[in-house]
């Protein structure tokens, strides 16, 4: 399948614009999953894609991106593909009480604290209080860089090894064993995809375009997450290129 995609004259026109089309969903879906999209674009090519498809999905991202700039722009008076939250989720994850906020208990989020926050930056317009929790958010990594390190790897604990949902709504005795089977299942798959594309980054085998193909998925998801606050629904969209990544391997494919 994707050998063909290598060739370029076989992907079509018709599966660029449908992939593009995808991708345009997948960011109005989150705008937290614009590095995905880019690394996304950039995996096509380096894989072989034609400039012509890559450009068509390029294309078609680029006017979603405008588009929905510009209802921001005309709605609140910013062009811009973030939010008047994205603020506000950066510092939650970035402040002097993160640590012993983070992990929320189970059952809990952290959105428990966000009447605190918001008083302590006065309310002007919605934008403007965002630029001011991005800059005190900054602030804080700037002057501890320490405590950020530690926040980073508990997020990435708490987010894609632990074998117990945080950052969701609690669960009766026997979901949350189902949860655990379930976790425990897609951490397998995770770190053994994981393993894998190490392996062939390391030997430089025929698989390790593929391998720093992942890789760089797995950290265009994982960035924005591990930059504010990350849940274990946040890593969850990862079983889906863990599985297609390990199914291509364990079928001998260099695709």
């Amino acid at each position: 399948r994707l050998r063909r995609m290598h060739r370029g004259s076989a992907l079509g026109a018709g599966s660029a614009i449908a992939t593009g089309l995808l991708m345009s969903l997948l960011l109005l879906t989150k705008s937290a999953y614009l590095p995905l999209c880019v690394v996304l674009l950039i995996g096509y090519f380096w894989l072989g894609t034609s400039r012509a498809h890559v450009a068509i999905m390029a294309a078609l991202l680029g006017v979603t991106m405008l588009a929905w700039a510009s209802y921001q722009w005309s709605f609140s008076g910013r062009f811009t593909i973030g939010t008047s939250v994205d603020g506000l989720n950066f510092y939650k994850g970035n402040n002097p009480q993160f640590l012993e906020r983070y992990p929320p208990a189970p059952g809990t989020t952290l959105d428990q604290y966000d009447e605190e926050i918001l008083a302590k930056f006065p309310s002007k317009n919605e934008w403007a209080r965002n630029d001011d929790f991005k800059s005190a958010a900054i602030q804080y990594i700037v002057t501890h860089p320490v405590e950020t390190v530690i926040g980073v790897a508990r997020k990435f604990y708490y987010s894609a090894v632990a074998l117990r949902k945080y950052g969701s709504s609690a669960s009766g005795k026997w979901q949350e064993r189902l949860e655990f089977l379930g976790l425990l299942i897609t951490r397998a798959l995770f770190f053994a995809a994981l393993l894998v594309a190490l392996r062939d980054v390391w030997q430089r085998s025929v698989h390790s375009r593929h391998g720093w193909l992942f890789l760089a998925i797995v950290g265009a998801t994982l960035l924005p997450y591990l930059a504010g606050f990350a849940y274990t629904r946040h890593v969850g969209i990862l079983i889906f290129p863990c599985a297609l990544f390990l199914a291509g391997r364990l079928a001998g494919s260099t695709q």
